[in-house]
């Protein structure tokens, strides 16, 4: 999504926090135990991580910033 100009702009406007979870082809055990690994990092970044932000959640629970243009 923060490749794509409108979407982008929807989530600068409107101050969103987004995550994105590694694995999406992934069988649904993997992604979740992707989620599970990170959850305490994915809670702390969306209370303490000013607005608007996005991040890549690893596939070991690990949090990637990326940059918004």
């Amino acid at each position: 999504m923060h490749k794509r100009v409108n979407e982008l702009f929807a989530i600068k406007q409107y101050g969103i926090g987004l995550f994105y979870l590694w694995g999406c082809e992934y069988p649904t055990w993997d992604i979740m135990r992707c989620f599970v690994s990170g959850f305490n990092r994915i809670v702390e970044a969306a209370e303490y991580t000013p607005k608007p932000f996005i991040y890549r959640v690893t596939k070991t629970g690990q949090l990637e910033s990326i940059s918004l243009p």
